[in-house]
């Protein structure tokens, strides 16, 4: 895997932004949004089990990790959609 892939890109943030190491992404869709912001969005999934405190964060990058239900979330973007990037409504239906 080349570090100028979207794959390495995203092996290398997740080392670097929030400390894991060795994750297997899997490769979802790639598409192309247009809305409030246009911009070419690779999916990757990740299915992992660990509690928010073995994550090390990078400060400057990240403000923080947290586990959230998919209520609470579908919760937060009717509440403050403006916090939230177009496409998330789809990733939510589709993954």
């Amino acid at each position: 895997m080349g570090s100028s892939s979207y794959e390495g890109n995203i092996v290398k943030e997740a080392e670097e932004e929030i400390g894991l190491i060795g994750i297997q992404p899997v490769l979802g869709p790639k598409m192309r949004i247009r809305g409030r912001y246009n911009f070419f969005d690779q999916i990757y999934t990740l299915t992992i089990d660990l509690p928010v405190e073995d994550f090390t964060i990078q400060e400057e990058e990240v403000e923080q990790v947290k586990w959230f239900t998919r209520a609470e979330l579908t919760k937060a973007m009717y509440m403050h959609p403006e916090d939230y990037l177009d496409n998330i409504g789809w990733c939510m239906e589709n993954l």
